[in-house]
């Protein structure tokens, strides 16, 4: 390709039209005879592998798919070699044909993107092993999805499917099948005939009624029919003598058959929110029972034959016609966690059956106060467990954990209920205060596997300056921080924090601060309070619109601000004497914030990827920047630069990547900026 041929593609391909991409596209598959010219069409290196592939065009992945597809045309040694393709929430609406040259594919994933039909060129991977098309928007299969015949896993979840095709039946090698949240009204006779199955998940359909031969399906280890319109429990189920998790609920069911005893390695049944008055007889040989979900139903009593199912945890009989606690359980030594409310009591013996009835479920009861996600029911499951005692040991023990002897261990308890942890880190302080000194410094200490507690150090506690509460799910910050006057360090990043938390105000030794991922919407003048702050990151806060005090943080050097949707800077950022960094990248600027010319302590200044054109009428204000050693300029579709960027003599790093800068352009910058390392599109020129 010429030269010229080559400006024009990157000019149609890096638009911010459409058309012009498409445009663009048609035109590089007629010119293109390698991969370089490929690559630089589209102003990247020569990919070399398929992570470098990954990370181009991260806002458009049909663009990378593309290129991917087009790579491929040239039997590029590493896309020969790829045999996954997985690309997950990238807001895909097709499938660009050309991916069939990506041939060696055996595992294919556009989870949760936008796909409104099944993309027929994937037909074209005949050894697929695993597709999923989960969470999308398609409304049909095609008959040729039977000649994927090597399928093992099939998943399209939380589509709009209405039906399945027939030739289903020819996936023989299919072992999972997860066709749940859709709007399927008839399960075809032809999907029992895949005989290797061992999961299937319907869930969540329309599905009145099951074919006949879905009992020979016994190679099914778990079946899924939660939330569909069945009246009827399907008798040929008792076949399934592999089943080990059958979910029934929220269904129209009335009775269950004699046969359901056969399933002899059942674990969990669900069949709660039905209609169901009984529980036959011969359920003996449920001993390898562990959950059972029953509440909700019509049931006045338990058979004699649940005496027999000695394996029993749980069991889950709220909302019944129960008038008594039944008896059978009474030898059910495994059975930890009843429940039981809900239920018609008798007023007989009441406050003993309500006894026994408590003492039965208080470890239950306080197991789902503490699993909640509502600080206000973790305190209350934690002020329950202290009636049962007040001994950190024991709590612990509870809890199943070993008592946390630092910053570092205290982080990996409970990952997924931060409340619990620091429910606990409370009551730990609490006891910590109940020690009396005799020493300096005392510390917790597990003496042995037991979690026998000795009154040696609490040091790491008391003196804790970093503390992780990232990713935390948080609303709010629990009280407990207060605590912690020491800290330096404080993450509370990837939240759902919305207002500036009042419970920093007291942390005046803080000096390094991150709320990157928030709802934030302002700050408090307060913050002032913070006066030792040196690094603050505030990115992803899209809902940022007053931050006029940030002028208060008279010491900060570090200050970050990516991807919040600022146009403009409040006035309160010229009284930032001592700023050193700041990261304005990914917001809507289309001039330079004029306040900045106050700030000339600025030593890096990074607005990639604004919306600044060509060249930007003040750019006069980098004169006052003098002290910039680096500027980052990337992603702005800048022609060329103003001659007020050739004036930074301390400038040592110059980034212009993903820009419309011609070759005569960046020449000229290259004999102004002689000892600066500036970046053009991925080249490093000196």
């Amino acid at each position: 390709m010429t030269p010229d041929n080559i400006e024009k593609l990157q000019s149609l391909l890096l638009s911010n039209h459409r058309d012009s991409v498409h445009q663009g596209l048609e035109l590089l598959d007629t010119l293109a005879t390698s991969t370089e010219e490929v690559c630089l069409s589209f102003g990247v290196e020569p990919l070399q592998s398929q992570e470098e592939w990954s990370v181009t065009f991260p806002n458009d992945s049909y663009l990378r798919l593309w290129l991917l597809g087009k790579l491929a045309e040239f039997d590029v040694p590493w896309i020969q070699s790829m045999t996954k393709l997985e690309l997950h929430s990238e807001h895909i609406p097709l499938v660009p044909e050309n991916i069939k040259n990506v041939m060696n594919l055996n595992v294919l994933s556009f989870r949760n993107n936008q796909l409104t039909s099944f993309p027929e060129i994937l037909l074209y991977f005949t050894n697929l092993r695993e597709l999923d098309l989960g969470m999308n928007q398609i409304t049909s299969l095609p008959y040729d999805i039977g000649n994927l015949t090597y399928l093992t896993r099939l998943d399209l979840a939380q589509n709009q499917i209405t039906s399945l095709p027939r030739s289903i039946e020819n996936l023989t090698h299919l072992t999972v099948c997860n066709i749940s949240g859709n709007q399927i009204g008839v399960v075809p006779d032809s999907l029992p005939k895949i005989k290797g199955l061992r999961e299937l998940y319907l869930g969540s359909n329309r599905i009145v009624t099951l074919p006949i031969s879905i009992g020979e399906l016994t190679n099914l280890t778990i079946l899924n029919l939660r939330e569909n319109q069945l009246d009827v429990f399907p008798d040929n189920i008792g076949n399934l003598t592999s089943l080990r998790e059958l979910d029934l609920g929220v269904n129209q069911i009335t009775s269950l058959p004699d046969n359901i005893g056969s399933l002899t390695s059942i674990r969990e049944l669900d069949l709660a929110q039905n209609r169901i008055a009984s529980i036959p007889e011969n359920i003996k040989k449920w001993t390898q029972l562990k959950v059972c979900n029953l509440w909700c139903n019509q049931i006045t009593s338990l058979p004699k034959a649940f005496e027999h199912l000695t394996a029993l945890v749980e069991l889950d009989l709220w909302g019944n016609q129960f008038t008594s606690i039944p008896k059978v359980l009474d030898g059910l030594t495994n059975l930890t966690d009843l429940i039981m409310d809900n239920n018609p009591l008798q007023s007989m013996n009441r406050v003993q059956q309500r006894k026994e009835l408590s003492n039965r479920n208080e470890k239950a009861t306080i197991w789902g106060l503490l699993a909640s996600e509502k600080l206000d029911s973790v305190n209350e499951g934690f002020r329950l467990l202290g009636r049962r005692t007040n001994s950190i040991e024991e709590i612990c023990r509870f809890l199943h954990i070993k008592i946390p002897q630092s910053a570092k261990e205290l982080q990996k308890c409970f990952p997924v209920n931060p409340h619990l942890r620091f429910a606990l880190l409370d009551k730990i302080l609490d006891f910590s205060l109940e020690v009396k000194e005799t020493q300096t410094q005392e510390e917790i200490q597990i003496q042995n596997d037991s979690g026998a507690l000795s009154k040696t150090s609490l040091g790491w506690l008391r003196e804790l300056t970093e503390l992780d509460l990232s990713h935390a799910q948080l609303s709010i910050l629990p009280p407990v921080i207060r605590r912690f006057p020491h800290l330096t360090k404080l993450d509370i990043s990837f939240n759902s924090i919305r207002f500036f938390p009042e419970e920093l105000q007291n942390l005046t030794n803080l000096r390094e601060l991150s709320l990157r991922n928030n709802n934030l919407i302002s700050l408090p003048k307060w913050i002032g309070d913070l006066t030792h702050l040196h690094t603050f990151d505030l990115s992803e806060n899209s809902s940022l619109y007053r931050f006029e005090h940030i002028g208060e943080l008279s010491n900060l050097k570090t200050l970050l601000l990516s991807k919040s949707e600022l146009s403009v800077l409040p006035d309160g950022f010229s009284r930032l004497s001592y700023l050193t960094q700041l990261d304005l990248s990914e917001n809507h600027f289309s001039i330079l914030p004029e306040v900045l010319v106050k700030i000339t302590s600025l030593t890096e200044l990074n607005v990639s990827k604004n919306e600044m054109y060509g060249l930007i009428e003040n750019f006069w204000v980098i004169n006052n920047l003098t002290n910039l050693t680096k500027l980052v300029l990337n992603s702005n579709r800048f022609t060329y630069l103003s001659k007020n960027v050739m004036q930074l003599t301390k400038l040592t790093t110059l980034e212009i990547q993903d820009n419309l800068i011609s070759p005569r352009a960046r020449k000229k910058i290259q004999q102004r900026l002689p000892n600066c390392n500036i970046i053009f599109d991925d080249l490093e020129e000196q």
